[in-house]
C-alpha cells in the first residue's frame, strides 16, 4: 500500500512539473495550421504533374478540370453517379482507376503512398475552386 501511495505521489509530482511544459506546448501554434493548404496544393499540382491533365481554369485537357467540380454530381464509367465531395476527391487521387469519370479513360496513376498533408493540400486546392470562375493562379496575377 505504501509503495502504491509513493508511486502515486511521484506520478502527481511529475504531472505538476510538466504542467508548465504542457501549457507552453499548448500555447505554441500547430505547425500544420500555419501551412496554407491551397498554396501547397498549387505547388503539388505542378510537382506531381497533375497540371498536365487537370486544368484549374475550366480548360479541358486529358482529365477533368478542377474548376467548379467540388460538391457537384458526376457520372462514372461504371454507370453510377457520385458527388465530388472530399471523400470522392481523396479516393480519386489515392486510387484513380476506381472512379473514372464518363468521357475519360483510366489513364491517371494512383498515389496510395501520398502523405496525408499533401493529400489534404490537393483536396483543399480543388475545394477552393468550388464554383469559382477564375483559378487561384489567375486571381494572383
Amino acid at each position: 500500500m505504501t509503495r502504491w501511495v509513493l508511486c502515486l505521489a511521484v506520478a502527481m509530482a511529475a504531472v505538476g512539473c510538466n504542467e508548465k511544459e504542457t501549457q507552453d506546448a499548448q500555447s505554441q501554434p500547430d505547425p500544420v495550421e500555419e501551412i496554407d493548404l491551397v498554396e501547397m496544393g498549387l505547388s503539388l499540382h505542378s510537382a506531381y504533374g497533375c497540371v498536365r491533365c487537370h486544368s484549374l481554369d475550366g480548360t479541358q485537357v486529358a482529365g477533368p478540370s478542377y474548376l467548379g467540380i467540388h460538391g457537384q454530381p458526376v457520372a462514372l464509367l461504371d454507370g453510377t453517379t457520385v458527388i465530388r465531395d472530399e471523400a470522392y476527391l481523396r479516393r480519386s487521387i489515392v486510387s484513380a482507376k476506381s472512379q473514372v469519370v464518363q468521357g475519360y479513360i483510366a489513364s491517371m496513376g494512383s498515389y496510395p503512398h501520398i502523405p496525408d498533408i499533401e493529400l489534404d493540400a490537393l483536396v483543399a486546392l480543388i475545394v477552393s475552386l468550388g464554383n469559382n470562375e477564375t483559378s487561384p493562379i489567375e486571381s494572383t496575377q
